[in-house]
């Protein structure tokens, strides 16, 4: 049985999402995966380091591109899997792969607060500045969300604090936008000043 791609439960309410995945994937000895880099991106985005491991030993792609250009690492950014996210560094993912929009594996883990995750891509060489298709980066994607966290480990690693995005916002005025306080205040004891 192929497990429809991870994109396609981020689709559904989020209470069908969380039933499938709690009801389905504590079974997944019983689910077939192919050996493929679908189905790896889907182990990934699940967090299931056995079947990450056993799809990597059988010859899986740790840098396959999804349909969107997203790859493993991507995805278990995106599901906040530090594990697996060192099990794919260890068989050599790209650490600054950018999809099809441009986003990164730390992109991703910086906007859904993903701190560990953050912590192991900057400690595996994540280019803090690196830009998206909007010329925004990890710390605009930290300030986006609200994640004070992700955006204190990038700013003490080194993240230019005053790179604007194509629409001329820096990680301050997109907090600001948003009203995160403690992301405002982070930003300007780091000394933002746009």
């Amino acid at each position: 049985m192929k497990l429809l791609s991870w994109k396609y439960y981020l689709k559904l309410p989020a209470l069908v999402y969380f039933t499938f995945i709690f009801l389905t994937f504590p079974f997944t000895g019983c689910i077939a995966f192919a050996n493929d880099g679908e189905s790896l991106i889907d182990a990934a985005f699940v967090g299931n380091l056995t079947q990450v491991k056993a799809l990597i030993e059988n010859g899986s792609n740790v840098n396959h591109q999804g349909e969107h250009g997203e790859t493993a690492l991507i995805a278990a950014a995106v599901g906040g899997h530090d594990k697996v996210v060192r099990m794919l560094f260890k068989n050599g993912a790209n650490v600054n792969y950018q999809d099809r929009s441009g986003m990164t594996a730390l992109m991703a883990a910086a906007f859904n607060s993903k701190e560990k995750v953050v912590m192991v891509l900057v400690e595996n060489g994540a280019d803090l500045d690196l830009l998206d298709h909007g010329d925004r980066t990890a710390l605009i994607w930290a300030s986006i969300s609200g994640d004070e966290k992700s955006a204190m480990i990038l700013i003490k690693n080194g993240a230019d604090i005053n790179l604007p995005s194509k629409d001329g916002w820096t990680a301050l005025k997109h907090a600001d936008g948003f009203g995160y306080e403690k992301v405002i205040q982070l930003l300007k004891n780091a000394g933002a000043t746009k």
